[in-house]
């Protein structure tokens, strides 16, 4: 075989090799840009959940910084007496009924037959007990400072006794101002609400 029919073939077959090589690397150069714009476009992508909590706890702290301010008092009635310098609030379910005598003023404000309080206005000087019980713990009253007395077995005074009941006094301008809670033990919060309204006129 001639050295001229030799270099023919081998020369072909450079050429396709050569080929081959440059269209791999062009492949690969192809993929390595195609992944580079894969990556971007990923980075690109928003998760909408994602963004929503974003969205959420930001108007959450919004919210935190403009928290609406609550009425504990809302839907309750105002009993007011300008003669005697007396206003407080009571929640609408209690029935009010006027007990007062020539003597002694009393406001009824009854629920049912064993939850209800009694408002007592008496003239004269600071007491020390209540029906029989020595004060266990001290309060105020718009300010004024007041005794409690708790009766949990109730008070007897005849052939029966009362529910349990707690109470507060106070003395003001030489009035004995006392709340009966009857039906408790402790003052509970609605309780502790009613006490938290009164103001003296």
């Amino acid at each position: 075989m001639s050295t001229k029919k030799l270099f023919i073939p081998v020369f072909l077959l450079s050429v396709f090799v050569f080929a081959s090589c440059s269209k791999k690397s062009d492949d690969n150069g192809q993929n390595q840009q195609n992944q580079q714009q894969n990556n971007q476009n990923q980075q690109q992508i928003v998760d909408p959940n994602n963004q929503n909590q974003q969205q959420n706890n930001q108007n959450q702290n919004n919210n935190n910084g403009q928290q609406q301010v609550v009425d504990p008092y809302e839907g309750w009635q105002t009993h007011r007496n300008d003669e005697l310098g007396l206003e407080f609030k009571y929640p609408k379910e209690y029935v009010f009924d006027d007990k007062s005598s020539v003597k002694n003023i009393a406001f009824d404000f009854r629920k049912n037959t064993n939850d209800f309080f009694i408002v007592k206005l008496k003239k004269g000087e600071p007491i020390e007990f209540y029906l029989d019980t020595v004060a266990n713990s001290e309060t105020t009253i718009d300010g004024v400072s007041a005794n409690i007395y708790k009766l949990p077995e109730g008070y007897c005074d005849g052939p029966g006794c009362s529910p349990s009941l707690v109470v507060v006094n106070s003395y003001k301008d030489g009035t004995n101002y006392a709340i009966e809670f009857f039906g408790t033990k402790e003052l509970d919060d609605e309780k502790k609400l009613i006490l938290s309204s009164f103001k003296f006129l």
